[in-house]
């Protein structure tokens, strides 16, 4: 008999699978909270504490029992709200005609201190889907401060190289229409319009299905939507924030541009 999860720890708020086998049982139960099950199979939980399950049987044999701990973490406090914030997105990175060989997300610290983005991420899902990938971020960025993030590539390996990046990842980012959030955790969003807690600063652009306020301008492989005011402007609305235009990459080492 077996008793495990798809995931030994998991954030609050999150969930996992146990799955269980067992041989010659006729009966099952998973204590706490869950009672009477199958011989074999699986469920979802979503424990609030730390929890040790346990799976008892019962058949010719007697009775036999196996265990199983799913520990719960606390998420990261979300951060002060609007200070590092989503400026730049292009995605055309690689394609025919491409001004540039990657896909890449530009970040902007609009406040007046340092804010440690490490164990953040950045997630990705097109225009209507709800699945999700994850680029894992680290370091600080200073008040005024870019922060550049290299992602996927096309096919045809057009475009000039971007300046250094200060993350890296290979999520292919659509040249029209996508969504892009910036998450301070590691487990990926669930839906195609996540309302998690964790969303430090989201931008749905072209015909994506979720944004915040109206939709920003739809992309193309010589263009990115930019944050007004050099990344300053964040009013909530990404079809008035952001404006579209030739893309311009900039990374930590770029001048600093403080919106105070």
């Amino acid at each position: 008999m077996t008793l495990t999860a798809d995931d030994s720890s998991i954030e609050a708020g999150q969930s996992t699978t146990l799955r269980w086998t067992s041989q010659n049982a006729t009966s099952a139960s998973i204590a706490p909270g869950i009672g009477v099950v199958p011989v074999n199979g699986m469920r979802v939980v979503s424990p609030a504490q730390s929890t040790l399950y346990t799976i008892t049987v019962n058949g010719d044999g007697g009775e036999a029992s196996a265990s199983f701990q799913v520990n719960v973490t606390a998420p990261p406090p979300p951060p002060s709200s609007g200070i590092v914030v989503i400026s730049q997105i292009y995605g055309g990175g690689g394609n025919s005609g491409a001004t540039h060989r990657n896909d890449f997300v530009e970040l902007f610290n609009r406040g007046a201190s340092p804010t440690d983005i490490s164990g953040w991420t950045l997630q990705y899902a097109s225009a209507t889907e709800s699945g999700w990938s994850a680029t894992p971020l680290s370091g600080v960025i200073l008040p005024g401060q870019y922060y550049l993030i290299q992602e996927g590539t096309g096919q045809s390996g057009d475009g000039v190289q971007l300046p250094t990046p200060d993350a890296a990842g290979g999520i292919g980012l659509s040249a029209a229409s996508g969504k892009v959030a910036l998450v301070s955790g590691s487990p990926l969003l669930s839906g195609s319009a996540p309302s998690d807690p964790r969303i430090v600063d989201f931008v749905g652009y072209g015909s994506a299905n979720f944004a915040e306020g109206a939709g920003a301008s739809r992309l193309s492989n010589t263009t990115a939507i930019t944050r007004a005011g050099g990344g300053c402007v964040d009013t909530n609305n990404n079809g008035s924030d952001f404006t579209r235009g030739a893309p311009s990459p900039r990374n930590s080492a770029s001048p600093h541009s403080p919106c105070n």
